[in-house]
């Protein structure tokens, strides 16, 4: 068994889903440091911050060094694994949160919804944006898999 950890990375905190195959097994909010994880990892896709301009931009530019930071903290749950990155246009466009909370829900069955950690209400947008870059990369949402590139080494 291999899985997919997908990560959607925050200023302080990372929102975690792990996949083995197109199936969810676990998704949860990773607060403070990120550890090891106990499973077959062989491959993570994060999302990297997109550089807008200022017009288009609502977040505060210093963020996304924070951001970057911890997208980089997340290669350490799974040293030896393919990394790749997607940036947030890749997998949803422009697509509102509450728009893809509603297409996560639609796509997991009962069991995967039951596997969900739910962290409070103002953090879940990191859980359902991890979920959602997951079900992207396996297939299950959206027409086509995002356009994804390697990470450097």
């Amino acid at each position: 068994m291999s899985c997919l950890l997908a990560v959607d990375p925050g200023t302080h905190h990372l929102g975690l889903a792990i996949f083995s195959g197109r199936e969810l097994l676990l998704a949860y909010l990773e607060r403070g440091r990120p550890t090891l994880l106990d499973m077959p990892i062989t491959q993570i896709v994060i999302e990297i911050p997109q550089i807008y301009t200022r017009t288009h931009s609502k977040a505060d530019p210093k963020d996304l060094i924070r951001v970057a930071y911890a997208a980089g903290r997340a290669t350490v749950l799974a040293p030896h694994a393919e990394v790749r990155l997607v940036h947030p246009r890749a997998w949803k466009g422009s697509t509102k949160k509450h728009i893809t909370e509603g297409r996560v829900l639609a796509e997991l069955t009962p069991e995967e919804l039951a596997r969900i950690m739910m962290p409070p209400r103002s953090l879940a947008n990191n859980v359902f944006d991890s979920v959602a870059i997951g079900l992207r990369t396996v297939g299950r949402l959206g027409h086509t898999t995002p356009t994804m590139e390697r990470a450097p080494l």
